[in-house]
């Protein structure tokens, strides 16, 4: 049977919630395709593991997770409705019904923090960009979207308040540099929109981010466009 939805990820260090998450989002006619970035904590034996119940594809490559998204998407069959997913993140039916609304009007659809599209669309936009944050935004706003529907579509521990703590049990100080500079370049905050945000972390980042380079996609900044276009 050809399938019709490929649903890929990547994934490091979330041994405790890939089991539960990949439970949440599996059909028997989904792909499933996942990059694991060299995870030291039983992640990648689990989804040894997972692979024979679950029809996964999963590979191995050191990178940050927009480029293991890239590798993952790039390796869903063609001519595939496409999303991505989270491994800490438990789903709910919400998300496969925004899936199969996206396949039933042929529409791009924003839900959540996703977009659910054409495998193709995505890979004749550039692809995803080599960023540990922000890389999603910088994605939705470049590709765009023809319908957002306002849903939660899964269950995860906010982000920001531990992002010291869930950056540090990653990489250390390195990867909490990376992930701030990455944050703002993803981004392409404006000056008004971090004096908004009232962000510390990325009024720092700030400027060796724009040397760096800012992904700026739409006006007056990516996350910005979202919020309005949606």
């Amino acid at each position: 049977m050809t399938t019709n939805i490929c649903i890929y990820g990547t994934v490091f260090n979330n041994v405790s919630t890939v089991e539960e998450s990949i439970k949440s989002i599996w059909k028997p006619e989904f792909e499933i395709v996942i990059i694991d970035n060299y995870s030291t904590d039983g992640t990648w034996e689990k989804l040894l593991e997972l692979k024979k119940d679950y029809n996964l594809r999963i590979y191995r490559y050191r990178c940050s997770r927009g480029l293991g998204r890239y590798i993952a998407l790039y390796k869903c069959p063609e001519k595939t409705t496409t999303t991505w997913f989270d491994l800490d993140t438990i789903y709910m039916p919400t998300f496969h019904k925004a899936i199969e609304y996206a396949l039933e009007t042929g529409s791009t659809v924003h839900v959540g923090s996703v977009i659910i599209t054409r495998r193709e669309t995505i890979l004749n936009k550039g692809g995803w960009k080599d960023l540990n944050y922000g890389e999603d935004v910088e994605l939705i706003s470049r590709v765009g979207f023809d319908v957002y529907i306002p849903v939660v579509i899964g269950i995860n521990e906010s982000i920001l308040p531990y992002i010291n703590v869930r950056e540090k049990r990653y990489g250390g100080l390195k990867r909490i540099v990376k992930v701030s500079m990455d944050l703002v370049r993803g981004n392409a905050f404006s000056i008004s929109r971090i004096l908004i945000n009232r962000s510390k972390r990325a009024a720092l980042s700030y400027m060796p981010a724009k040397l760096l380079g800012f992904y700026k996609n739409r006006d007056p900044d990516n996350p910005t466009w979202i919020e309005l276009r949606s």
